[in-house]
């Protein structure tokens, strides 16, 4: 050890302490700057993480800066090892673990750095949502989770959703979002947006890189005639728009036609004209607006096709009660400029769409043409496989 090392204290959990006294004085202080740095922005981090005056924006902002602080300092500890092995210090089975377990560090925090690349926007949308202040750490784990895995998984996103609802709710059997406690084997995962649809399209929509379809924020969990009556458009769940500052935003699920009224919804319950607000599960811990509000786009949209409905009226007439900017406007407007013709109401996309997303490449009019049709499609397909099955 040289008499500038002395004078160096480096301990950091990516290099083992037997080999610091190893390297020679520059790889050392490089080693140094880079842990220091990366203290220094996870402090940041934590700061941002309970300080009021910093937005969920500056904290992905601080978080990302020191995942891509943390990834340097690793590369650099490897870099360090692998260059005590060229020089003869030590064997390379000796290190081989240590880099073995860099590597798997180094891989987290860029899958991490990743998602976040893919998802800030909603990941921002979740922290600043009253329902789930400051979850990030909960969002990451859950998004984590269902990205490393299949999609099309229908058990593990029954796992996520289950986990996710009632580890939250701190509650241990199963239950509905509508009619509360409910045997598990009448219970169905649903997705809001359909697993079948284009993900392509469907980010650029949300202003997002990509779209996790297991994300269990994207799913409800219903008992199985509600679920296909959701799916085949004869019910959708609206907010009921608080009447002073201080009330909650509440929840229901109407009926879309009135053809179905005192019809069967489950067990001996009908569907009723005034419908059904939402299980107490829902208010404390529902699925995300955005979600929602796409679902409830997708079945006006289906049910605009068809012809003409009261609740389609309602839908151009009565705002969306939890406005939030969901949606990317120029979309919007190509969806329903397709199926309602020249007359767009503007009450579908005054409060609830965006115009850009910051760093994003600007698309061409042709390229959005191209995946608005793509989705369009999609979604009618979808609502009549949904509708037969729901008659079956």
């Amino acid at each position: 050890m040289s008499a500038e090392q002395e004078d160096v204290e480096f301990i950091s959990e990516y290099f083992p302490q037997d080999y610091v006294h190893l390297l020679p004085d520059d790889q050392l202080k490089a080693l140094v700057e880079s842990h220091t740095r990366s203290d220094e922005l996870h402090r940041l981090t934590e700061t941002a993480s309970i300080n009021t005056e910093f937005t969920a924006s500056d904290f992905v902002t601080a978080k990302v800066n020191e995942l891509r602080a943390q990834v340097n300092h690793i590369e650099g500890c490897k870099s360090a090892l692998q260059a005590l092995v060229r020089c003869n210090y030590l064997p390379h089975i000796e290190i081989f673990g240590y880099l073995d377990d860099l590597r798997s560090d180094s891989a987290q925090l860029i899958k991490e750095l990743l998602l976040i690349k893919q998802q800030r926007k909603f990941i921002e949308e979740d922290m600043e949502s009253d329902v789930h202040p400051g979850c990030y750490h909960s969002a990451m784990r859950f998004k984590m989770e269902a990205v490393s895995n299949d999609d099309s998984d229908r058990n593990l996103f029954l796992k996520l959703v289950d986990e996710w609802y009632i580890e939250s709710v701190d509650i241990s059997e199963s239950f509905c979002h509508v009619v509360g406690l409910c045997s598990s084997k009448n219970l169905e995962p649903v997705r809001l947006i359909p697993k079948n649809l284009e993900q392509g399209p469907i980010a650029h929509l949300f202003g997002v890189e990509s779209i996790i379809m297991g994300d269990p924020r994207n799913g409800l969990m219903l008992h199985k005639s509600i679920a296909k009556a959701l799916k085949a458009g004869i019910v959708v769940i609206v907010p009921v728009e608080a009447t002073s500052e201080v009330e909650e935003l509440k929840w229901k699920l109407v009926v879309t036609n009135p053809l179905y009224y005192k019809r069967t919804a489950f067990d001996d319950v009908k569907w009723e004209a005034s419908g059904i607000s939402l299980s107490e599960e829902f208010l404390l811990n529902g699925p995300s607006a955005r979600f929602l509000y796409f679902r409830y786009l997708m079945t006006y949209l289906i049910l605009k096709a068809k012809g003409p409905l009261e609740w389609v009226h309602d839908a151009e007439t009565s705002s969306w009660g939890a406005p939030g900017r969901y949606l990317r406007r120029s979309m919007l407007i190509n969806l329903l400029r397709r199926v309602a013709g020249p007359y767009i109401p503007a009450i579908f996309y005054n409060s609830t769409t965006f115009t850009t997303v910051k760093d994003e490449v600007t698309m061409s009019q042709e390229d959005e043409d191209i995946l608005t049709i793509q989705l369009l499609d999609g979604i009618v397909l979808a609502a009549e496989i949904d509708s037969v099955k729901y008659e079956e």
